[in-house]
């Protein structure tokens, strides 16, 4: 059998084996389709307003963002940049009201084949991989809801071969 192969084989294994425990114990892991947006933004766009702390020390990272196309909940634009080795940075700008900020985490230590960051146009499900913060000792997947504007984390999946 080819290594590529084997190791396609492994980690299907390894996928099935995390699901299998994950049923078995009565934790879902949520899907995009759990929180569906009903109505996607088409109308005018506001400019970032990126005048107080922290939005202003990013102010050219998410005036740059709110230029592209929504990529989460319908209506915002989700936009990372790096801040160290293995540390990344996230910051939301909302299209139609103009508000822009920056995730009071710092996001580290993924490294797994997945991205860091999980998330759709049509859906207010956000997913991290890695740590919230340097020192935090979950590390894994976490799983979050736009709510009102404000990011709620609904989950946690623990990924036992980083800890």
């Amino acid at each position: 059998m080819s290594p590529l192969k084997c190791m396609t084989r492994t980690l299907l294994l390894g996928a099935i084996v995390y699901f299998a425990i994950a049923c078995a114990h009565g934790m879902r892991v949520p899907m995009f389709s759990d929180f569906p947006v009903t109505d996607m933004y088409t109308g005018e766009r506001v400019a970032p307003n990126v005048d107080e702390p922290p939005a202003r020390t990013f102010r050219t990272r998410l005036t740059n963002a709110a230029a592209q196309d929504i990529n989460f909940a319908g209506e915002y634009v989700f936009t990372t940049w790096g801040c160290g080795t293995s540390c990344a940075m996230a910051g939301l700008v909302n299209v139609r009201t103009g508000e822009a900020r920056v995730l009071d985490d710092t996001f580290c230590c993924w490294y797994g084949d997945d991205e860091w960051f999980d998330y759709r146009a049509d859906s207010r499900l956000l997913i991290v991989r890695g740590r919230l913060g340097e020192f935090s000792e979950e590390h894994g997947e976490h799983f979050f809801v736009l709510d009102d504007g404000q990011l709620q984390r609904i989950h946690f999946s623990r990924m036992p071969e980083y800890d």
